[in-house]
């Protein structure tokens, strides 16, 4: 006896975005040394990725005119999409930027606002080195859901499921993160926790004269 199986379309989704613990998270940030100046650098470019939810690729290229100090807002193309992106500039971040480069920042002839402290001192710098700077200073933070060793996604992720925990919308989250559609961000629709638990139908009652039943079958 033969059994035909139908073939299905269905397509695994992709495994729920990684989200820190914002606690602990916030705990290991306090810890960098802000009077050194690469502490300055690293902990500015931490706050980029977690508050404004920027993409490696885009804190390396940040240049000064980027920044609009007097409306307080940051305004870039970004790399990735080429979507022009226009995010507020959180008073954290913004002292943290001032410090790094009254303070921090080696003199350099190149407009980028973060640059090397290492050899090639004073250039600019690759868009993996921003995920060795999250990884080493706070890569080992508690992780509420998922697995993955902690980077800028990460914590792209997290931010995500902040505004989302506050009541914003998914078209809130692909706005500021950057997505060229709302489709894209809906992959984070699985870390708002509070939501899915608005979904959950109950479970309904079986009544027991079914396993008596079962039990009779058997026999």
């Amino acid at each position: 006896m033969s059994i035909n199986v139908l073939n299905d379309n269905y397509r695994g989704e992709n495994d729920c975005p990684t989200v820190i613990d914002i606690e602990d998270f916030k705990k290991k940030l306090s810890l960098i040394d802000v009077t050194k100046p690469k502490g300055m650098r690293d902990y500015a470019i931490i706050l980029a990725t977690i508050e404004l939810g920027l993409r490696p690729s885009d804190i390396v290229s940040l240049k000064f005119s980027d920044i609009k100090w007097d409306e307080s807002k940051i305004i870039i193309r970004q790399v990735k999409t080429g979507i022009l992106l226009e995010l507020p500039l959180t008073v954290s971040l913004g002292n943290a930027i001032i410090r790094y480069l009254r303070d921090g920042r080696p003199q350099s002839n190149i407009d980028n606002i973060f640059v090397s402290h290492e050899p090639f001192y004073g250039k600019a710098l690759k868009y993996t080195r921003v995920t060795e700077i999250i990884r080493n200073r706070v890569g080992n933070c508690d992780v509420i859901c998922g697995e993955k060793q902690i980077g800028a996604r990460i914590l792209r992720s997290t931010l995500a499921s902040s505004i989302l925990h506050n009541g914003g919308k998914i078209t809130d989250v692909s706005e500021i993160l950057g997505h060229k559609s709302v489709e894209t961000a809906k992959h984070y629709i699985g870390i708002d926790f509070e939501a899915l638990k608005k979904c959950a139908l109950p479970i309904p009652v079986v009544k027991s004269t079914l396993y008596a039943i079962k039990e009779e079958q058997k026999v």
